[in-house]
């Protein structure tokens, strides 16, 4: 188990230079600003270099994520290559990651920069579009990529239950309905039960097209958004646009299940109903100036309605792992409430795909 203990000058130089980040220079002091304990381990801390002039490669300003699982290093070994500048925060020890388990991020700590504007209440539309404007970049970077399928599902995610879980949901739904006891109606869930038997398979079909996939979040609530300072006085890079964080969830999968994660799941049919149809135009539309042609406002509009109805499952299995009723018990009601908006009983019962 790693601990603060462990972020030493000496560790991080020998980190740092592997890397190609130090040469002469070496890491003289470590302050530790904060820790927080969760799913995961972060550390925050602060550098001082021997040599300022470091600092124009690298963030005085760090933090160390210790995961048991090691999907997100997955993730960040995958777009090692890739040149264009994304909007994710930078990953200091790449090298250590090529080992399969190794379970220690290295990254940039944006507290300084960036803030978590909240997801109870939906930030503004502007802030949205912002969000999205993040979002679409890193879906359109890895569109239909020829090394998509190195992308391996975490066996710990929904998208992986749902997929290749299926024979389980009859058990996974008889708890949680004994859970829940009257809280839900009988017809509530006949549906949930309509759902988790049918939509595997449609889900599976749409991926197997091999058409309009791409690098999906999985996880992409707006918590997982970071939103520049208003005092944020950086040039226009990463520093100065949202930065998306926790890769730990990550899949190929269709790119409008993000946007049904962070609006269909998540928000009150209120403010949903106001916003939802422009934002998925919007990202449609970032999409195709990203370069992303062939992709039809009709697909799109598609993709996202399959969200929805994968998204109607999520806290289902919220209920199942046994998390806080405070984690899923609004988006019980906020999915649900979407999939009938949405008619999504209707992509059910036609079994096809309209693609």
């Amino acid at each position: 188990m790693f601990d603060q203990d462990n972020i030493t000058p000496e560790w991080l130089t020998s980190v740092l230079r592997n890397n190609g980040f130090l040469e002469q220079s070496t890491i003289i002091k470590v302050h530790i600003t904060q820790t927080k304990k969760g799913v995961s381990s972060l550390f925050f801390f602060e550098i001082t270099p021997s040599n300022s002039v470091v600092l124009e490669k690298i963030s005085k300003n760090m933090v160390l994520k210790f995961n048991e699982f090691s999907n997100e290093g997955r993730f960040y070994r995958f777009i090692k290559d890739i040149t264009i500048d994304l909007p994710i925060p930078k990953c200091y020890n790449l090298k250590e990651l090529e080992q399969k388990e190794y379970h220690c991020l290295l990254l940039d700590d944006l507290s300084g920069t960036h803030e978590d504007v909240g997801n109870i209440i939906p930030p503004s539309k502007s802030q949205c579009e912002m969000a999205i404007n993040s979002l679409a970049k890193i879906h359109a970077t890895f569109w239909d990529h020829s090394d998509l399928e190195k992308i391996v599902l975490n066996e710990n995610t929904i998208a992986y239950m749902l997929i290749k879980s299926k024979k389980k949901f009859p058990r996974i739904l008889k708890r949680v309905f004994e859970f829940l006891d009257d809280k839900i109606s009988e017809d509530r869930k006949r549906i949930y039960s309509i759902v988790s038997s049918q939509f595997p398979d449609i889900k599976l079909n749409r991926l197997n097209l091999r058409k309009h996939l791409t690098l999906t979040h999985g996880d992409a609530w707006l918590g997982n958004f970071l939103f520049p300072k208003k005092n944020n006085n950086y040039p226009y890079n990463k520093y100065n646009q949202v930065n998306i964080i926790d890769w730990e969830s990550c899949s190929v999968g269709f790119g409008p299940n993000d946007l049904a994660h962070m609006i269909g799941l998540n928000w009150n049919p209120e403010r949903r109903k106001s916003l939802e149809h422009d934002l998925v135009k919007y990202y449609h539309e970032e999409l195709t100036k990203n370069g992303i042609q062939d992709y039809s406002w009709e697909n799109c509009w598609h993709d996202y309605r399959l969200g929805i109805i994968g998204e109607l499952l999520t806290p289902i299995i919220f209920c199942y792992w046994k998390l806080p009723p405070r984690m899923w018990q609004h988006t019980l009601e906020y999915s649900y409430q979407s999939f009938k908006d949405l008619k999504c009983l209707d992509i059910i019962r036609e079994g096809s795909l309209k693609y």
